[in-house]
């Protein structure tokens, strides 16, 4: 099985995360222009029967990867008893980074990131990243 990392420069704003299945889609479409659609029956043909030609995972900031699921208190070397306000800022931290994969997993948590520590522009800040709430108008029949 090969790895292969792709880094992506967005142009514009996402309105979602990038999940796998989405870049799969995209995957799909692009093999369907560029190649017909008889050529992605065909290579879709192998998920059905157990090969599938190629696995996405969901988008993650280059060099962190996901936090694993794991209980917080396996993540916490011993000597840190953590409060209940603690816990909730350890698990707003969701992506390790890369270098620090290879370290004994009590230390983990101390080395997370949250968002805000690592989506940082320089011209923008953390500004560039944000969620709001929009409003819709619908009309009821």
């Amino acid at each position: 099985m090969q790895i292969w990392r792709y880094t992506l420069k967005p142009l514009s704003a996402f309105a979602t995360p990038l999940k796998g299945d989405t870049l799969f889609g995209q995957l799909c479409w692009a093999l369907r222009h560029r190649y017909g659609e008889q050529e992605l029956s065909q290579q879709l043909e192998g998920y059905t029967q157990g090969y599938p030609f190629c696995v996405l995972s969901d988008a993650f900031p280059a060099s962190y990867l996901p936090r694993p699921h794991l209980p917080l208190f396996s993540m916490v070397a011993a000597e840190h008893d953590a409060d209940i306000l603690q816990r909730k800022q350890w698990k707003s931290r969701q992506w390790l980074p890369l270098a620090d994969f290879a370290s004994p997993v009590a230390n983990w948590l101390s080395q997370c990131k949250g968002p805000g520590e690592i989506y940082t522009h320089p011209e923008y800040g953390n500004d560039w990243l944000r969620e709001e709430g929009r409003m819709h108008n619908s009309r009821l029949n």
